[in-house]
């Protein structure tokens, strides 16, 4: 998780750049979330051996539920259509760096973090 936390203050520097200020708040709650969601997916792989672990389905609803709650702040504060949009994109694209951090560690040959 430290290679995603890494990832997302250059990010949010390069989206600011290229989209202004307006979305650097999506990019880094899209961010935030992807990192909540690599943690509770770690949590889900280590859960395996044991029975109590979280399922599939209550990661999906989490992420949703984010993924929804963010797209109603950025229309709540935006007047633009395409601004909401390019907000969208940007928190996705916050969202999805986890990926990224998942690919550099496993190219890494690391555990993990």
């Amino acid at each position: 998780m430290g290679t995603a936390a890494a990832l997302s203050a250059p990010g949010a520097v390069a989206v600011t750049w290229w989209g202004g200020p307006g979305l650097a708040l999506p990019f880094m709650t899209g961010a935030a979330a992807g990192m909540a969601y690599l943690l509770l997916l770690e949590r889900g792989v280590d859960g395996l051996s044991s029975k109590n672990g979280t399922g599939a389905a209550s990661r999906l609803a989490l992420t949703s539920l984010v993924l929804v709650a963010a797209v109603k702040i950025a229309a709540d504060s935006s007047d633009s259509a395409a601004l909401l949009r390019e907000q969208i994109i940007a928190g996705a694209a916050g969202f999805f760096l986890y990926k990224a951090a998942v690919l550099i560690e496993g190219a890494r040959g690391g555990e993990g973090s």
